[in-house]
């Protein structure tokens, strides 16, 4: 059975997992950094609360699938058969595959749509998160490797603004 045979590999990812909400949070700050005085409220707002969903979401599910784990390590024999089991996993899949990834989507929109107002990344970044987040929205769980749109979409902008910043900035001359 793969649990037996990866149960320490999964553990070390799901402890790794609260560095990649701090990481997430980061994110979200320097995209508001960016934005600063041309913040639209009602976009932050949506902004905001699809990422502390988004991320409260990753976290519930990552914790069902760790109590999954220190249960099958202490019952490995009864557990799988079970029916807390089988609702234990559907739970963890409904809440990663149907509402983390549409509420990872809706935070794309909503960067996405600041971007378009306000310029914080190249147009054809927010071209591709309306079209990944459409995605992820429309066909959220159906495919396996739809999970990795988001993180794929937020290493782009990553590495976008972290590049844009070693750029030589403009000098503006005082007047005199």
């Amino acid at each position: 059975m793969w649990l037996a045979n990866s149960a320490r590999s999964v553990n070390l990812a799901l402890g790794l997992l609260p560095f990649a909400g701090i990481t997430f949070l980061w994110f979200m700050g320097v995209l508001r950094d960016r934005m600063w005085e041309h913040e639209d409220r009602f976009l932050a707002t949506v902004f905001l609360g699809s990422g502390f969903l988004f991320l409260a979401v990753v976290f519930a599910s990552s914790s069902i699938s760790a109590a999954l784990i220190m249960s099958y390590q202490a019952i490995p024999g009864r557990l799988m058969e079970s029916a807390t089991y089988t609702l234990a996993r559907s739970f963890a899949y409904e809440l990663t595959n149907s509402y983390a990834l549409r509420m990872a989507g809706v935070f794309m929109i909503s960067t996405c749509t600041i971007d378009v107002r306000i310029h914080i990344f190249p147009r054809w970044i927010a071209l591709l998160g309306f079209l990944l987040a459409l995605f992820l929205i429309v066909t959220a769980g159906r495919w396996g490797w739809a999970p990795l749109v988001f993180p794929a979409w937020t290493f782009v902008v990553s590495a976008y603004i972290l590049f844009a910043n070693f750029r030589p900035q403009p000098t503006v001359k005082a007047a005199a």
